[in-house]
């Protein structure tokens, strides 16, 4: 088996976990991120209550979807949906019953973006007691809501086929995880004035990341304590970016850069650079899906009065949020359980309305939204 940089980690450097970095290369990047910040902040000032409401669960649900998503887990969006709506107390139509992992990856997302209480081990564990539900990853037994136990065998990141794997980070023994999580908590708690709280959440996802102080679930919770430090600094209850849906539309060069600053020195400039374009990523994706919301909440309001079937509703909600593709009348009837001819009157009727129109002609004929690319 080969080990990348054994002996060098960056745990193992002189002076850890004093981070430094190169301020002329950071401060540029982090100003352009608070400015993006900044415009989006004014953008969803003229938003009612209600549809900061509906940019706030939008937001949240993505945050459930990507962080699993990077580690190859993929919950369904309407379950996912569902079990945030029943806990933030919002009017979502039935959905399916909610699985008891969505349940814990929710309630975790919900308590960092909203419960602004110090950080606490006692708080982490209970996270991992919530992703864990069952005790256990597959058919693999794991210790839940508790650091890595001794005599395991070290923590290491690994690929490659069996007999030919690459270790590409180990994290520090089992035995330093307390008092090294210890270290993190006190820093994460005390009052930073001279620290961008931006540049804060950068250095505790990384630190937490390194220590990896779980049997497993340390990426999703460490981006949960990422959130955590990010929502303390909106200072707001409800949540309008996703650092998570960034991260995972460059999760190749995620892994990448963690992996080459846990090798190097503990100078993680490239890692803090690469975090702010990652947040003023978040930021313009954010400023787009706002769009969308705004959009959707101006369509309901002129259109709410109608009265619409249950299947019109959703499709309808679909083309004004998250639809693939084109509509025709066969995935109308595929995507509603429904007959061709059910289809097509409900498009027709909607049609009458003046609320889709046809594009189009012949096999090609496809349903747009009237209005909707004005």
């Amino acid at each position: 088996m080969q080990i990348l940089g054994q002996n060098s980690w960056i745990y193992q450097k002189e002076g850890w976990p004093t981070f430094h970095w190169d301020h002329d290369l950071v401060t540029p990047a982090l100003a352009q991120a608070r400015f993006e910040q900044g415009h989006l902040h004014a953008q969803l000032l003229g938003m009612g209550m209600e549809i900061g409401e509906a940019a706030d669960l939008q937001m949240l649900e993505q945050d459930c979807l990507n962080t699993s998503s990077i580690e190859g887990i993929n919950y369904p969006p309407a379950s996912v949906r569902s079990s945030l709506a029943r806990h933030l107390g919002a009017n979502l139509p039935k959905a399916p019953a909610d699985d008891i992992q969505i349940e814990g990856l929710v309630l975790m997302t919900i308590d960092a973006t909203r419960n602004r209480s110090q950080m606490s081990a006692e708080r982490l564990c209970n996270w991992h007691q919530w992703l864990f539900p069952m005790g256990r990853v597959g058919t693999y037994q794991i210790s839940i809501g508790s650091w890595r136990q001794p005599g395991k065998g070290p923590m290491q990141i690994v690929s490659g086929a069996l007999g030919k794997q690459k270790v590409h980070y180990q994290a520090p023994d089992a035995e330093m995880v307390p008092s090294e999580m210890e270290r993190l908590l006190d820093w994460i708690n005390i009052p930073k004035p001279h620290l961008d709280p931006v540049l804060e959440a950068g250095i505790a996802h990384f630190w937490f990341e390194t220590i990896h102080p779980f049997d497993d679930g340390n990426g999703r919770i460490g981006r949960a304590v990422m959130d955590y430090i990010l929502a303390k600094d909106e200072k707001s209850r409800l949540r309008y970016y996703s650092m998570s849906r960034a991260i995972n539309s460059r999760k190749q060069s995620y892994y990448e850069i963690l992996e080459r600053t846990q090798q190097g020195t503990l100078d993680i400039t490239k890692w803090l650079v690469w975090f702010l374009e990652t947040f003023n990523h978040a930021i313009l994706d954010a400023r787009q899906i706002a769009k969308k919301v705004i959009i959707k909440a101006a369509f309901w309001q002129r259109h709410g009065h109608h009265s619409l079937n249950p299947r019109q509703r959703l499709m309808l909600d679909k083309l004004l949020s998250d639809f693939e593709g084109t509509l025709r009348t066969s995935k109308w009837a595929k995507m509603c359980k429904c007959s061709s001819d059910t289809a097509l009157r409900d498009i027709q009727q909607l049609q009458a309305l003046g609320i889709l129109q046809m594009v189009g002609g012949g096999r090609s004929v496809r349903y747009e939204v009237v209005g909707l690319a004005d």
